[in-house]
Order: C-alpha cells, then sequence, then structure tokens
C-alpha cells in the first residue's frame, strides 16, 4: 500500500458507502483469477493477445519477432497495443474483421472457472458497497465484478464510454448496479479505449465530474500509472 492510500484510509472510516467511487484495478483482477496472466498487467494482456493471435496464425513470423521485441525492450505500450489491434482488425470492403475480438475472447476465456476462493472475499465485499450505494469504476478490460455478482443473484450490467448516455446514467447515480469500465470491457471490443484522451472527452463533461467531485475516490489494487482518470 503507498503512502497516498495509507493516509487516505482513516478519512474513509467516516464515509457513506454512497459518498464513495470504487475504483478498481489490476491488483483486484490479480487477487480474483491469479492464474490469468494478461490481468496481472497491461504488459502481460499485450503477451496473452499475440500468444492468441500466433495460436491463430494471424501474424506472420516477422511481425510476431518485432511485437515481441518491442515488449521486451518496454516501449510505448499503449503504442504497441495500439499498434498489434490495428493488425488484427484489417478492413474488408469496409467492415472490420473479428480476429481482435476472437482474440480477446480467447483471452478472457471462462473466467468464472478461474474465480480464487481467496478473492472472492473481495469481490463480496465490493457487491456489499454497491449494494449500499456505492459507484463501481474499473480501469480493467474482464467483468470479474459482474461475474461474481451473478453468483450472488444481482445482475450487474457492464457500461464503457461508448456509451455516454448510460454514463451519464451512472455518474447521476440511476445506475447503481452498473460497472463502468474506462477504458472498455473486452465482451464490446469497439468500446474498448487505448489512449487517455478516449475518455478523457467524456470525463470532462459536467455531470460525469459531480460524481466524482461529490464523491471519495477508494482506490482497490491500482497504481498511480493508471490513475489517469482523476482530475489533477
Amino acid at each position: 500500500m503507498n503512502l497516498s492510500n495509507r493516509k487516505l484510509l482513516p478519512s474513509l472510516k467516516t464515509k457513506r458507502a454512497q459518498d464513495l467511487v470504487l475504483v478498481i484495478g489490476t491488483g483486484v483482477s490479480a487477487a480474483v483469477a491469479p492464474e490469468v496472466p494478461a490481468l496481472k498487467s497491461w504488459k502481460g494482456l499485450i503477451q496473452a493477445l499475440l500468444d492468441a493471435a500466433n495460436d491463430f496464425d494471424l501474424l506472420e513470423d516477422e511481425e510476431n519477432i518485432q511485437f515481441q521485441k518491442a515488449l521486451q525492450e518496454d516501449k510505448n505500450l499503449v503504442h504497441v497495443a495500439h499498434d498489434l489491434i490495428q493488425k488484427l482488425s484489417p478492413r474488408t470492403s469496409n467492415v472490420r474483421s473479428s480476429f481482435f475480438k476472437d482474440c480477446l475472447y480467447e483471452v478472457f476465456d471462462d473466467l468464472e472457472s478461474k474465480l480464487d476462493d481467496v478473492g472472492k472475499n473481495l469481490l463480496q465485499s465490493v457487491l456489499k458497497l454497491m449494494e449500499n450505494g456505492s459507484l463501481v469504476l474499473t480501469t480493467n478490460f474482464d467483468n470479474l465484478v459482474e461475474i461474481y455478482g451473478s453468483h450472488q443473484g444481482m445482475q450487474l450490467e457492464s457500461l464503457d464510454l461508448s456509451d455516454e448516455e448510460k454514463v451519464l446514467e451512472w455518474a447521476q447515480e440511476k445506475r447503481k448496479l452498473s460497472v463502468l469500465h474506462i477504458h472498455g470491457v473486452y465482451t464490446n471490443p469497439s468500446g474498448i479505449v487505448l489512449h487517455p484522451l478516449g475518455y478523457q472527452n467524456v470525463l470532462r463533461n459536467t455531470e460525469v465530474m459531480v460524481s466524482f467531485i461529490c464523491c471519495t475516490n477508494m482506490p482497490l489494487g491500482t497504481s498511480d500509472k493508471t490513475r489517469s482518470y482523476r482530475r489533477d
């Protein structure tokens, strides 16, 4: 736990659930399903997508070598991911292929069976806070919270920034049983966001920002590098 989080904890004891926005990061998904490498880091996700693309024989040997080299050299991962997705999304007669979707589904296949018992306790706490009025925002592409919610009889909705109307309703607390995926969710590949500007444009909307101004952001499993959603 970093210093900023330690300073935040005492103040959380005085907050009501409905005053909190839970901000779920990679650390939560990695704890809930530790056997899935793609959930542990952005680099791990790109590697998993590369592996899936190679399994489907979608890349030439030289292309694979170039992508692997870029990962090993820790080049700008956002650019690497963008280039890979462009490669997996060729247009044919103005229609994009489903290669990227196929790879995403391969990477996140059968998450339900990979939930860790210890991680379930963490998700149970998240659901309890949601029941009591907390909003939930995540930087993760997976839908582990929604999956576990269905096990507990809660039908949770996955939102991404491609549907601005629903995002605004979420910010207005009209969709409290929804999880906002600010980077997108794998079940809707077209809503995947690769660059901060893609969602910052939506978060500049006054109604969305009010939810952050009026509530306390409670980070769970996030790092400073993943908090570009925050107002500075």
